[in-house]
Formats: C-alpha cells, structure tokens, sequence
C-alpha cells in the first residue's frame, strides 16, 4: 500500500485555520512575513559584566539613600506627633525680683549657656537660636532656677536637633559673691564669671567654665572638659571619671583637697606653701610637684584608679 505524507493545509486554499490564527489573518502576536509593526521594538539581552555591576551598585546606593530618607521622615513625624520638637527661631526673655535670694540652680542640655553678673535691678534670661522647647526661669523660696527643654528621647537627640542655642542668664551685681551656685550640664556648654558661696559643678559631657571665687567647689566629670579659675577656695573636693578636669586656684591656701581620678585627666594648681598629701596610687600617674610637709595645717588627699593627676605650685 503506498502512503502519502500529510501537510498542513495552505491557509490561502481556505481551509482551517492553523492552531492560534485568526480566521483569514496570521498567529496572534505575529506579524506577517515581510511586514513590519509601528513602534515595535526587539529586547536587548540582559547587560553583563563591568556594566552589569555598576548598575547593581547605583541600585544599592539608591536603596540605601532612600531608606535614610524615610527614617529621617519617619523621625520628624514621631518628634512632630509627640509636640517636643520645634525648629522655628525662638527668642525668649523674662525677668524676675531678686529680693532675698540665696542660690542659684541651674540645669542645661545641648545648648550654650552664659551665666553673668551686671547692673541689672532683677534677674533676666535671654534664648536665642533654634530649641526644641521653653527655656524657663523661676523663683522657687530663696533658689532662682533655670530649666531648659525636657529633653524626653536623650540629650544626645536633643543636641542633634538643636542648633547653636546660646542661653544668658544676668545677675544682679549686688548678688556678686552672694550666692551658691549649683551648676549641672548634660551636653553643650555652660560659662559663669562671678563670685560664689558654695559652688558645685556636674558635668555629664561638654565643657564647663568658671571664673571667679567659690569658698567650697565641688566637681564631677564623667566626660568632657571643665576648668575652674578660682580664688580664695578653703576647700575642694573634685572627682573625675573620664574627660579632664582642670583647677587653678589663687589667694589664700585651700585648708582641705580631697582629688579622685577613676579615669582621664587632672590638673590642679594651688598656691605656694606646705601641704600635707596623702595619696593612693592603684594604677595611673601621679606627679606631686607639691612642697610637702606631714604637718601643715593644707592637706590633700589623692586617689588615682587610672589617668594622670598633676599637682602644681602656682604663685
């Protein structure tokens, strides 16, 4: 028996049509031999190589650009929902009667503080810059108190956020040597000229500056820098666990020193004369350039975990 080989039919005969064909037209998708589509476009292969991966890179980048953005968003949107954040340029002064005042009490965080004496009739405090909230002054009994901004995420939000606060506090002339003075600076910067009765100093990171007298100090640095310029201290007690911590006293001998250094730096100039030390060295440095007399009526007594302490002779 012979046999035929089967074709398909020829479209043109009027046949059936081939498998996914329009009646009398060509595959669906498929252009007619010869013909060309409008705006048709053949797909380049997928780049490889040096090219390939410089795309890859920007992609990254990007991603990682956009992320930051959205937390930054984010981070604006939580500090705007909780009301503690404010970038508008804020001036704000206040004044108050000074009249039986005894002390000063004063805490700050990521700004620049300024505490001064002049010839005022009443207290005053002056903010300048961007803050994230109220700086307040207030009279509570015989203590005049300066507060700044809650500061509820941690100063160091706070200091990314506030930028270049200076806040003035003015004195009374007449309250020059007059006054305790309780100084406590979390982050930022704290200046004060004058005189003062009772002085202390904390310092959590920063840097601290006073210039005057104090009849007692008393310091803690746990970071950063605070120097002391004093006159007519009878004693002191100073204590330094990271940072550096810089005295120099003047006038009349200190009756009683008492110096711990966990950590860091100390410098301590007082003035000439004989002084009793005693001192406990478990590891650090201690360099006495003290003249020392077991019986004179100045002691200082030194204890040194780590860091460097210097005592010096001043004039």
């Amino acid at each position: 028996m012979n046999t035929t080989p089967l074709s398909p039919p020829d479209p043109s005969a009027g046949g059936a049509p081939a498998p996914g064909t329009a009646p009398g037209g060509p595959a669906y998708g498929a252009s007619a031999p010869g013909a060309s589509v409008p705006g048709a476009s053949v797909a380049a292969p997928p780049p490889s190589g040096p090219t390939a991966s410089r795309g890859v890179g920007i992609t990254i980048a990007a991603a990682i650009v956009g992320g930051l953005a959205l937390l930054g968003a984010g981070g604006g949107a939580a500090f705007a929902a909780t009301g503690q954040f404010s970038a508008d340029t804020v001036i704000q002064g206040s004044s108050l009667d000074v009249t039986g005042l005894t002390a000063l009490d004063v805490e700050s965080a990521a700004a620049r503080v300024n505490v001064r004496f002049a010839n005022v009739d009443e207290a005053t405090l002056d903010v300048s810059g961007q803050t994230r909230g109220e700086w307040q002054m207030r009279r509570e009994d015989d203590t005049l108190t300066v507060r700044g901004p809650e500061q509820r995420f941690g100063w160091w939000i706070g200091a990314w956020f506030s930028d270049d606060v200076t806040v003035t506090v003015t004195l009374p002339a007449t309250l020059d040597g007059r006054l305790d003075a309780d100084l406590e600076v979390a982050s930022g910067s704290l200046r004060a000229d004058g005189g003062f009765r009772e002085l202390a100093v904390e310092l959590g990171a920063g840097s601290v500056r006073v210039e005057g007298s104090a009849r007692t100090v008393k310091a803690e640095v746990s970071a950063g820098r605070a120097d002391l310029v004093l006159a007519n201290v009878s004693s002191a007690d100073l204590t330094a666990a990271a940072g550096r911590l810089q005295a120099a006293f003047s006038g009349r001998q200190p009756e009683r020193m008492n110096l711990e250094l966990t950590a860091g730096a100390m410098d301590v100039t007082v003035p000439k004369g004989p002084y009793a030390v005693q001192k406990e060295v478990s590891a650090g440095r201690l360099d006495n350039q003290l003249q020392t007399d077991a019986a004179a009526k100045s002691t200082v007594r030194a204890t040194v975990s780590a860091g460097a302490l210097t005592l010096r002779n001043g004039s």
